[in-house]
């Protein structure tokens, strides 16, 4: 820009010039005022003072705003990446040890009803009403694979929601939260996977 003035071109342009080659919107409207003021002819010095103090004032609410909305963020951070999968992997682990309980005593009532019916001679008779878990009409239609597939399908959608929420709390542009969801998705369903597999190997006796 120095050059320029130097070179005869007008201050005016070369302030112009200099805000298409940096990108920044404080220094467009700065640079606007001053302009405005060197072609109208205004005291310089209580102009650059008042630009200069109304840049302070917008960057200490900025910080303000993002000190003030860092709590929101730790909490959405927190409930979508962590508190979310730990409990869905305690609720899958949960379905499996109901579903191995109930075969287990199904295959034991079963037995124990068949080697009944052979002391009694009634072996080839067919017995009502006792079904295996996974058979006929009363069995159960939702199965620890169906609970699992639903945990992770939430898992996905509620990492990828916090990802959007954080930029638009912190940006302004919720795509601006695109950039975190690769990182949330990841973390929650890492989680997930882990907490998973911590439960299977602490308790796995329950479930053989």
């Amino acid at each position: 820009m120095s050059a320029d003035v130097f070179g005869g071109k007008p201050i005016a342009d070369a302030f112009i010039g200099m805000t298409r080659r940096v990108n920044s919107e404080v220094l467009g409207r700065s640079v606007r005022l001053i302009v405005e003021g060197i072609r109208l002819g205004g005291e310089m010095a209580k102009l650059l003072k008042a630009v200069s103090d109304d840049i302070r004032a917008n960057q200490a609410l900025r910080r303000e705003i993002a000190t003030s909305t860092m709590m929101y963020t730790i909490f959405i951070v927190f409930a979508a990446v962590l508190a979310a999968p730990l409990l869905f992997a305690v609720s899958v682990y949960y379905s499996e040890m109901n579903e191995s309980l109930l075969t287990k005593r199904s295959q034991q009532s079963g037995g124990a009803m068949s080697g009944a019916v052979q002391k009694a001679g009634m072996g080839g008779l067919p017995i009502s009403g006792l079904v295996a878990p996974g058979q006929g009409t009363n069995a159960p239609s939702i199965t620890s694979r169906d609970v699992n597939d639903f945990a992770l399908s939430c898992i996905f959608v509620t990492t990828f929601s916090a990802a959007l929420i954080l930029g638009l709390i912190r940006y302004g542009k919720a795509m601006r939260g695109i950039k975190y969801a690769p990182f949330f998705v990841a973390g929650g369903i890492g989680i997930f996977v882990f907490v998973h597999s911590v439960l299977l190997s602490l308790f796995k006796t329950i479930l053989h």
